[in-house]
């Protein structure tokens, strides 16, 4: 009896077009997909085990990384909680901006069209139209935020190898795929 909480991760392609066909996260009404989410009702069969599930699709979709979360969670990943930590190249732009979320801070102070209060390097926002916006956005969003997360994915590779071991380095070049690929991008 009670409330559980069940995560489930949904089936991806390699085809950009039909990359799970439930697209909601942080995507405006109209630019969502809800054709693959599962049923706003159902049950779950897990382990031989029926369970009823209710829940919004539209609501209760949530992604498991967001470019914002490069940033928002740059102190742990990059700073003080990482094997190799802190890693060189994060330390620059932590040193001189003075926080550890000094890419999300730039680009939704870029939204808000506000000020940074960075220790350095401040910018108003307000001084820019939707067009001055919109460029600070975009190359906030790919020169700061996932260019560290590139950087940083290379780094967790370097941390995740274990001299000698030829079974056991999986999860280095995992890594240093998604450092591949955050940098590529899509064609999307």
């Amino acid at each position: 009896a009670g409330t559980s909480v069940i995560k489930v991760q949904y089936a991806t392609t390699d085809i950009q077009e039909a990359y799970v066909q439930c697209q909601v996260g942080a995507l405006t009404e109209a630019d969502r997909n809800l054709s693959g989410c599962f049923a706003e009702q159902g049950d779950l069969t897990i382990d031989g085990k029926e369970y009823s599930y209710t829940y919004i699709p539209s609501n209760d979709n949530l992604n498991g990384r967001t470019i914002a979360g490069f940033s928002t969670g740059a102190r742990d990943k990059m700073r003080v909680g990482c094997k190799g930590c802190p890693y060189e190249d994060f330390l620059y732009f932590y040193d001189y901006y003075g926080s550890d979320t000094y890419a999300h801070d730039w680009v939704t102070a870029a939204f808000a069209g506000d000020k940074t209060t960075f220790r350095n390097g401040n910018a108003d926002f307000s001084q820019y139209g939707m067009d001055g916006k919109e460029q600070i956005i975009k190359k906030g969003t790919a020169y700061l935020n996932i260019f560290m997360y590139v950087i940083r994915e290379f780094e967790d590779a370097l941390d995740d190898c274990e001299r000698g071991c030829i079974n056991c380095n999986d999860d280095p070049v995992h890594a240093w795929d998604e450092g591949v690929c955050f940098y590529t991008g899509s064609i999307e």
